[in-house]
């Protein structure tokens, strides 16, 4: 076997203690483990295919073991089994993770799954797939990292086609989870918004609060629309982030900063309202509601 090819990290002097079992990937690649490694990290392992494993032909050599996946999933797994280090941008392929989970599941690895569940809720991985994410999340029941990664699919404006085709694969019993977090959290910033205790000019008319003059005013219900407007377009922690960004350059609020209805002074309070806009964005409800 010493003229076959072994991965760089896994040959036949991988640890102090020898080697007794060598995985063949599907490629061909060797990988020199220990039996008592692969029977604490996978069940099936332990129960079923230790006691059926056949000598490689020669007294002093380990047993041979055809594994049906790719090297690259093969490294990764017995890397995450052995505690070898190995670089977070592992897990930036969809496709290979999706692999490297199948396979830990065939083989019963608990351990190496919520290894790579952990692993999965950085971030940059979060943006950069947070659709593929959303799916594998509720796939493998996955509750927290579906969390984690609901308000990053609400990212998109949803009246654009683009963004409904990214929701196509998603079957729709876990499409309506998150489209109901999107409806929950426009309907309270809606509620917010409306608030007749913090935002008097909700109805008009109103009294001016230096003359005391009924004021028929619409200008705060032009503003509250394109609110709602921008919300409802993006519902996710970007479309926050664009109100409270962007919401200068709006005519609706240079008009809200101008508008008068005697000459004491402005008929609102642009600080104050921020302060309420923001205070409403940051009390949004943020998980998903599970079904037990």
């Amino acid at each position: 076997m010493a003229s076959r090819r072994f991965h760089s990290l896994f040959d036949m002097d991988n640890g102090p203690n020898r080697v007794d079992v060598v995985l063949k990937s599907q490629d061909g690649l060797l990988f020199g483990a220990h039996q008592l490694m692969l029977s604490e990290a996978s069940v099936l392992f332990r129960t079923t295919t230790l006691s059926t494993l056949l000598p490689n032909g020669e007294a002093l050599e380990p047993s041979l073991l055809p594994i049906d996946a790719d090297s690259r999933v093969v490294a990764l797994a017995l890397s995450i089994i052995y505690g070898k280090p190995f670089l977070s941008q592992s897990f930036d392929d969809p496709r290979k993770v999706d692999d490297l989970l199948t396979f830990c599941e065939q083989w019963s690895m608990r351990g190496v799954v919520n290894i790579i569940r952990c692993s999965l809720q950085r971030p940059a991985l979060i943006r950069l797939h947070p659709m593929w994410l959303y799916r594998t999340s509720l796939h493998h029941g996955w509750p927290e990292v579906a969390d984690a990664v609901a308000l990053e699919c609400l990212n998109y404006d949803l009246r654009l086609p683009e963004s409904a085709r990214l929701f196509t694969p998603i079957p729709l019993a876990d499409f309506l989870p998150l489209m109901d977090l999107a409806r929950r959290r426009v309907d309270e910033f809606r509620k917010r918004l409306s608030n007749l205790d913090v935002f008097f000019a909700t109805q008009v008319p109103f009294p001016c609060h230096y003359c005391e003059q009924d004021c028929d005013d619409r200008t705060w219900l032009t503003l509250r629309t394109r609110f709602f407007e921008e919300f409802e377009a993006c519902p996710g922690r970007d479309g926050e982030n664009k109100i409270l960004i962007y919401m200068d350059e709006w005519p609706e609020w240079e008009a809200y900063l101008s508008a008068r209805h005697c000459d004491n002074g402005p008929l609102f309070e642009p600080m104050s309202t921020r302060q309420e806009i923001i205070a409403a964005l940051a009390d949004l409800p943020e998980n998903l509601i599970h079904k037990s």
